[in-house]
């Protein structure tokens, strides 16, 4: 039941952001790696290997998981920080996000309505859609999970980050109708970048229009 679904992670959401804004009023440093019924995340300043000796349900054979995500890679473009580490809650980031400025600007345009027309009467539990103290990753990993409450995952992903879809007839109609659609609705977010994603059903991966990251 997707509707259903999307109910517990609305709860779930909103039960975040009043922490987090708790948080911020007592001057807490604290920041939710996940807070999901779908999915788990681990991360730290670690090697890949080292991750199982540091989370102890890791080492339970009776642990199972259907799939994951692995992200391994040190901070290029930002000061490391374990709010700042991948993976992200929503995705995984190889790249850069060369439209960030003009992104969150929009966004932030937008928040009041976005959040309203999701939220309604609960729209003032929600105080920001994106941290913009984030990395590039982190910020559109905040774009993507709030989007994702509202339609499919993958959907959510295509709509951020799409395809060169305007000159490429070999696209499915219905495609092309998406992203002619959603194009008045929402900026692209450039890179160069790719990003893999996980919404704890579905496994997903997309590089931005420019297609200069690679992924494997």
């Amino acid at each position: 039941d997707i509707t259903g679904v999307k109910e517990v992670e609305k709860r779930l959401f909103l039960a975040r952001k009043q922490i987090e804004k708790y948080s911020e009023t007592q001057s807490i440093d604290l920041y939710f790696t996940s807070l999901s019924h779908r999915t788990t995340v681990y991360k730290g300043w670690l090697r890949s290997d080292q991750i199982k000796g540091l989370y102890l349900d890791l080492q339970n054979e009776a642990y199972q998981s259907k799939l994951g995500l692995v992200h391994s890679r040190f901070s290029t473009n930002t000061f490391p920080s374990w709010k700042r580490a991948h993976p992200n809650r929503m995705l995984m980031h190889n790249g850069e996000i060369n439209t960030i400025k003009g992104n969150v600007n929009w966004m932030r345009a937008r928040q009041n309505k976005l959040v309203e027309t999701l939220f309604e009467d609960e729209k003032d539990k929600v105080h920001f859609i994106v941290d913009e103290d984030g990395s590039d990753s982190s910020i559109v990993d905040n774009a993507l999970e709030f989007l994702s409450l509202a339609m499919e995952h993958e959907k959510a992903a295509m709509l951020l980050i799409p395809e060169p879809w305007l000159y490429n007839e070999s696209n499915d109609k219905k495609v092309r109708s998406f992203y002619e659609f959603y194009s008045y609705l929402m900026e692209p977010w450039d890179g160069p970048t790719m990003i893999s994603f996980c919404d704890g059903d579905k496994l997903g991966a997309l590089t931005d229009r420019n297609g200069l990251r690679p992924g494997r």
